[in-house]
């Protein structure tokens, strides 16, 4: 994991995690005197909200910061700004057939272990990563795994450049087939292949 703090003179320390009691950032480097109320923060909380649109979760969430330090009567004190949003939605128990989709752009290939290596043998290598299964077709490969309480898995698509270009990689999606709250997309990313 790269890290959860970024910036120099200006930083930002995110903590939590969505299955947890609370998220929230800590604000270094902010300057005194400046106007910022919770009300300010969140108008931008609000448009992520379930419902606004098909990439946001369906699930019920309120989203309400709270200040906790760093601001008095409406203005920045200097002094890192701490804020707070509990998970009143914060699921606990595990989740069951997940599917991970990776679509995968033309002017690739797909390496397929299972051509190579006994997909047995290859998928438990490391149980803690280990999947249910895995459909690798053409253009896409589908992994189907359950995941524990408090557990996390990396999963690794190992692919060959066809030829040179700039390939636009489209958002990797995850969702629990039987429960359509529990969901996740990353954006969408960009290749450069040279020759």
């Amino acid at each position: 994991m790269a890290g959860s703090t970024f910036g120099n003179q200006f930083k930002i320390t995110t903590w939590g995690e969505s299955h947890g009691k609370a998220v929230g950032v800590v604000i270094d480097g902010c300057p005194a005197g400046l106007a910022l109320t919770e009300s300010d923060i969140q108008y931008y909380l609000n448009l992520r909200k379930p419902g606004q649109s098909r990439y946001t979760t369906p699930r019920k969430e309120e989203d309400a910061v709270e200040i906790m330090s760093g601001i008095f009567e409406g203005r920045t004190t200097g002094t890192p700004i701490s804020l707070i949003v509990y998970n009143k939605n914060a699921r606990s128990s595990d989740y069951s057939d997940i599917a991970l989709t990776h679509i995968i752009p033309s002017g690739w290939e797909i390496y397929n272990e299972r051509m190579t290596t006994d997909p047995e043998k290859a998928n438990s290598a490391d149980s803690n990563n280990s999947y249910s299964y895995r459909d690798i077709r053409d253009d896409r490969v589908l992994t189907y795994f359950n995941l524990k309480r408090g557990q996390y898995k990396t999963f690794t698509v190992r692919l060959q450049a066809t030829y040179a270009g700039t390939f636009v990689l489209p958002a990797i999606q995850c969702e629990a087939m039987y429960d359509a709250g529990a969901q996740a997309r990353t954006q969408a990313g960009k290749a450069i292949v040279e020759r």
